[in-house]
């Protein structure tokens, strides 16, 4: 299954997404997608793998995603995200 959030905050408020966002200073990548994963998606995550990279030279930015597990089926909304839900990766 993938977790995907509906953004409720701009930019590209209303479309679904991957959770993510930008590090904090001295924090790991892994650090910051668990943080992210939380902060967007009131969701625990183990860390499983990097799993792609994405280089985005016209905004100055590369977007690294990771595989990871849901120990538990608990999630929710939060100020980030107006819907939070599991899909089947078809």
């Amino acid at each position: 299954h993938v977790l995907l959030c509906r953004r409720a905050i701009e930019p590209r408020m209303g479309f679904w997404n991957l959770p993510g966002g930008y590090l904090e200073n001295g924090e790991t990548l892994e650090e910051g997608a668990i943080r992210e994963t939380w902060e967007e998606a009131q969701a625990k995550v183990n860390i499983i793998r990097l799993h792609s990279i994405y280089n985005l030279p016209t905004v100055n930015q590369v977007f690294m995603h990771f595989l990871a597990e849901l120990p538990e089926p608990s999630f929710a909304v939060t100020d980030e995200s107006s819907e939070v839900k599991l899909f089947h990766k078809e």
